[in-house]
């Protein structure tokens, strides 16, 4: 991962001269292509300096991997969910509030890491201390391809009646205005 970084970081300077007109010759790139370039490499560069810290915190036994899940799951580092999965790290682990990964995933937007969890059986029906579910959280942010990806893998199971310690339902969530694209969604897929 440190490797991987420090390349990434030389690849972000030599975007940043191209985009400065420093690269010793005429750059035949539009702008915006570069820009966008920059972006994706600074992005990067955040989930490898992610990655790094939390190879640094690992121990000999890895108790702390089940809270290295949530961090990766809610900064969308899909490379590192997998390895964590890959060495039998359980995909319902629950932090101290009871957020699973999938649920880490669903409040930040992580559409990719929801899609490698779901994979690998993550329980879209789990509560946490609140008794919110991930579905629960997909709706009260709004997260509609992130909802329909739980609902597809749900496959008839249902979640979305589930009540929170408020007694209020994923659906009750999804009736607010506010949430009209959630309950737009549902009303095409539930009816």
């Amino acid at each position: 991962a440190e490797a991987a970084l420090s390349d990434e970081k030389a690849r972000l300077q030599g975007l940043e001269r191209e985009r400065a007109g420093k690269g010793g010759g005429l750059t035949l790139r539009d702008p915006e292509a570069v820009h966008l370039d920059i972006e994706r490499a600074s992005r990067r560069i955040e989930l490898l300096e992610g990655r790094v810290r939390r190879f640094g915190e690992l121990g000999p036994h890895c108790a702390e991997m089940p809270r290295q899940i949530f961090g990766a799951a809610s900064d969308g580092d899909t490379e590192y969910v997998r390895f964590l999965l890959d060495a039998r790290m359980a995909p319902d682990a629950q932090d101290s509030r009871g957020l699973t990964a999938l649920m880490h995933a669903a409040i930040n937007n992580k559409v990719s890491v929801a899609k490698i969890l779901l994979e690998r059986r993550a329980d879209i029906g789990l509560q946490d201390r609140n008794g919110a579910t991930s579905l629960h959280y997909a709706i009260q942010f709004n997260h509609v391809v992130l909802l329909k990806e739980m609902y597809d893998a749900a496959k008839g199971e249902d979640h979305l009646t589930v009540k929170d310690r408020r007694g209020k339902t994923a659906i009750d969530y999804a009736r607010r205005p506010d949430r009209h694209d959630a309950m737009h969604f549902l009303t095409h897929r539930v009816g």
